[in-house]
């Protein structure tokens, strides 16, 4: 053991070493923490309140992986509080069960070694893999719980756990919290979960696990991938009609409407533009920012008059990209089809600086809403 590790933990040190750090990845780069929980008057208890949640993670009873956690949550390498007290510690449980009966290699002994996510995910597969070869390790059978298998073919499975157990027993192998043993965040999650399991894994222990409301795609080791990817992973799966089944939301995902779709509703929405031209002039061009605004603008229409399917495919190619960098979650492009006005009317402010009260006509007067589970484009009164 080295002398670091026999080092004793006290909070006020780390509390003023590390607190400040702490305080602003919990309230400011965090979903997983309730922001209400976190008195900010009182930030000095506030971060002895969350440092004490990292205390009960640590299986020490000198706490000595406490500020390791600390600082790895505070450098992103592990990205949510909820990771940290449950898939962390669990690892950090049987990390130091293997440590005492000396079953830990050399070149994994000291833990502060481990700084990046890369090496994390590696320290956390290597601990994995000696649980599962070690033979004297007896470990208690996972129960399958209770899950409905919504999808079979040659590429993957596609499961809904419907609980804990579930979870956890589709989850084995991975850093989801959802299948941890300590703090398990299952039911703090909205329902359903959707876990993806290949046919064909391309690495060991690939996995997927998908919330679609709050845009979670995350791999196995709890890294978020896009929905793109995923989507390009199942290339035979129509995503949005297995998901669609048991989750509204997935039919309002852009990424899973055919591209047809998505350019006729856009093309729907450029030509109440153009019939509204003049109206739209006199009543929403902000010209007091911009004196060639209005040019601007009938230049756009003119454009837009023109556009063939080719170019109506290349403009909403552009308004989609403008968008992206506004609407990206966690590495995915998640804008749903509701939010389409708003990425033409985006689109066309930026284009034009025609003023947001341009912006604000679009969104009044147009929407994509889903009816009979086909998102389709609605005119309002203006």
């Amino acid at each position: 053991m080295r002398y670091s590790e026999l080092l004793e933990y006290k909070r006020d040190i780390t509390a003023n070493n590390l607190g400040e750090k702490f305080l602003e990845k919990l309230t400011n780069k965090d979903s997983s923490v309730d922001n209400e929980s976190i008195d900010m008057d009182n930030p000095t208890e506030a971060i002895h309140m969350y440092l004490s949640k990292v205390e009960q993670a640590d299986p020490t009873p000198n706490k000595q992986y406490t500020v390791w956690l600390t600082r790895r949550y505070i450098d992103d390498s592990i990205t949510l509080f909820e990771d940290v007290l449950s898939t962390w510690a669990d690892l950090l449980y049987e990390y130091h069960q293997l440590k005492i009966r000396r079953k830990i290699p050399s070149d994994l002994m000291d833990i502060n070694k481990f700084k990046s996510r890369e090496s994390l995910n590696k320290f956390f597969n290597s601990i994995r893999e000696i649980l599962i070869s070690d033979v004297t390790n007896k470990k208690e059978e996972i129960q399958k719980g209770n899950a409905k298998e919504i999808f079979n073919n040659s590429e993957v499975r596609i499961i809904i756990p419907n609980d804990e157990k579930a979870a956890c027993y589709y989850g084995q192998g991975t850093q989801w919290c959802t299948s941890a043993k300590n703090n398990n965040m299952f039911d703090s999650y909205d329902w359903p979960l959707f876990i993806l399991i290949p046919k064909q894994p391309t690495h060991e222990g690939e996995k997927y696990q998908v919330q679609v409301t709050s845009g979670d795609w995350m791999d196995e080791t709890d890294s978020p991938v896009s929905i793109i990817d995923i989507a390009g992973r199942f290339p035979t799966v129509n995503l949005k009609e297995v998901f669609g089944k048991y989750d509204r939301n997935a039919w309002y995902l852009t990424d899973y409407m055919s591209w047809y779709d998505t350019v006729e509703i856009f093309d729907a929405m450029i030509k109440l533009i153009i019939s509204n031209e003049q109206y739209i002039i006199e009543n929403y061009v902000d010209t007091s920012r911009d004196k060639s605004a209005v040019a601007d603008f009938k230049q756009l229409i003119k454009d837009m008059k023109g556009w063939n399917a080719e170019s109506l495919s290349e403009s909403v190619t552009e308004m989609m990209d403008s968008q992206r960098e506004r609407l990206v979650d966690n590495g995915g492009f998640t804008m749903m089809a509701y939010e389409y006005p708003d990425a033409l009317g985006v689109w066309i402010c930026e284009s034009t600086g025609a003023g947001y009260d341009l912006f604000d006509y679009i969104v009044d007067t147009m929407s994509v809403e889903l009816v009979d589970n086909v998102p389709t484009f609605k005119q309002h009164q203006s």
